[in-house]
């Protein structure tokens, strides 16, 4: 699918403020993200139909719609935070 995140930013406090650093995630989580994504698009539209998100998964595969603006922002924010790479230590996010 064209809404499935390779990248995650996972939250990290760095001088008393709450980073995102982001970090490649596993195929597992890549399905899990993209359905979480979908339920929570849907219940803000309130229209929880079957034609709702086929509407949605139509747009995503034209690269099209909130699903895919979704995912843009967050490639988006970790181009913005790669640079808090260099404070990640040998811990394991995933």
């Amino acid at each position: 699918m064209k809404i499935m995140p390779d990248i995650l930013l996972f939250p990290r406090k760095l001088g008393g403020r709450i980073q995102g650093i982001p970090l490649p995630i596993s195929e597992r989580k890549q399905y899990t993200f993209t359905i979480k994504w979908l339920i929570k698009m849907i219940k803000d539209k309130q229209t929880l139909t079957v034609a709702a998100l086929a509407e949605l998964l139509i747009a995503s595969i034209y690269e099209q719609g909130i699903a895919f603006e979704q995912k843009l922002s967050v490639y988006k924010s970790s181009a913005d935070n790669r640079h808090l790479l260099r404070f990640l230590k040998k811990r394991k996010f995933f």
